[in-house]
């Protein structure tokens, strides 16, 4: 493979899991934004039971916002095992034959993740 074309192919990769990362990041930063409101509406479904609302009024309520708070905390748990989809060093060409592989700083850290 001509090396061009595989450092081409490496900028290519790097910027669509980029991409794919930031779409995460939304989708996450949107689900816990949608948990915190899932969780005030069910403190005002129970603050209702106390203030004297019968419980089957409400039942049908109170399940349904269980059930998406389960939901989103999947979601949110799920995103946070696949945080990482790619290591930023895929966008470099593998270093030569005979050459090694330097020390990763927290430097080179930052630098790789603003590409």
């Amino acid at each position: 493979m001509r090396k061009d074309f595989f450092e081409e192919l490496c900028r290519e990769f790097a910027k669509e899991m980029s991409r794919l990362r930031m779409e995460q990041r939304a989708g996450l930063v949107g689900a816990k934004r949608e948990l915190k409101r899932v969780k005030r509406e069910i403190h005002k479904v129970i603050d209702a039971i106390c203030e004297g609302v019968p419980g089957s009024e409400v039942k049908g309520r109170m399940t349904e916002l269980q059930e998406r708070k389960q939901t989103l905390l999947k979601q949110i748990e799920t995103a946070n095992e696949h945080a990482t989809l790619a290591a930023p060093q895929y966008g470099r060409p593998l270093p030569d034959e005979g050459r090694g592989t330097r020390r990763v700083t927290p430097a080179r850290r930052r630098a790789h993740r603003s590409l």
